[in-house]
């Protein structure tokens, strides 16, 4: 408030479906939208980078010491290339690159996770350090190699990315018993399949060519399919029916 220079108070009441701690973004998304719609609601004009700044100040809030990764893909949409770097983080928008949505992903939702990403993190930073090194190595390579790999649009180099860096986020001990017989259910039927973010449960994202084929298999195991589209568009103001501006 004191950033858009508003002092009158409001009450603001959130719908949401997003799990929080589940690896989704959840408490990003919330800051990019409050952040939109309180501008709208006082007639203030803001850039996406500076809803992008103002939406990182509340995830440092939340969070302590966040990359501003996940604002960033809120803020911006499509998909955004991010680099945590002092003194600013480099963000770059790909829509340009891979200007397609990408398809036939469905999100599972184990359970809650059971340690913070905080917890997390530190039970990663005390394995030995070159065991350490050599997986967060291979996880950044093969970030840069799938850019590549999506403006090729090379979808079954993309699965065995996807994979990989499972098998490595496994190794790192931030899966669970829960996330890996998912992830073997998946990869049984050809497709490809990782947690999200810090690990250590919640969300577990799903691929497959067939995506038929991939929510009959979710339903079978026992869970709830959220088929999604990866890629769309960033933080916005939408209009019901009557063409007013509601929801954000």
């Amino acid at each position: 408030m004191k950033k858009l220079g508003v002092s009158q108070g409001f009450s603001i009441t959130i719908d949401s479906k997003i799990p929080t701690g589940a690896g989704l973004g959840s408490s990003a998304s919330r800051a990019a939208g409050t952040t939109k719609a309180v501008a709208e609601l006082f007639e203030k004009q803001l850039s996406l980078e500076e809803i992008n700044d103002i939406a990182f100040e509340q995830e440092k809030i939340i969070h302590g010491t966040p990359s501003g990764g996940d604002n960033s893909a809120c803020c911006f949409g499509g998909l955004v290339w991010f680099k945590k770097a002092q003194p600013k983080n480099e963000i770059k928008s790909l829509k340009e690159e891979v200007p397609y949505r990408l398809e036939n992903f469905v999100f599972v939702y184990t359970s809650p996770p059971q340690k913070t990403t905080g917890e997390l993190v530190q039970l990663v930073r005390e394995l030995d350090e070159g065991y350490r090194t050599e997986r967060t190595k291979k996880i950044g390579e093969m970030c840069h190699e799938m850019l590549d790999v999506l403006r090729r649009k090379d979808f079954q180099r993309m699965k065995e990315i996807i994979n990989q860096t499972q098998k490595n986020l496994a190794e790192l001990k931030v899966s669970t018993e829960e996330i890996d017989k998912i992830v073997e259910s998946v990869q049984k039927i050809g497709g490809a399949a990782k947690l999200c973010g810090a690990g250590g449960g919640g969300i577990v994202l799903c691929y497959h060519e067939e995506k038929d084929k991939l929510v009959d298999l979710i339903k079978k195991i026992g869970y709830d399919p959220w088929e999604s589209e990866l890629a769309v568009e960033g933080v916005k103001i939408e209009k019901d029916w009557r063409g007013r501006e509601t929801r954000f």
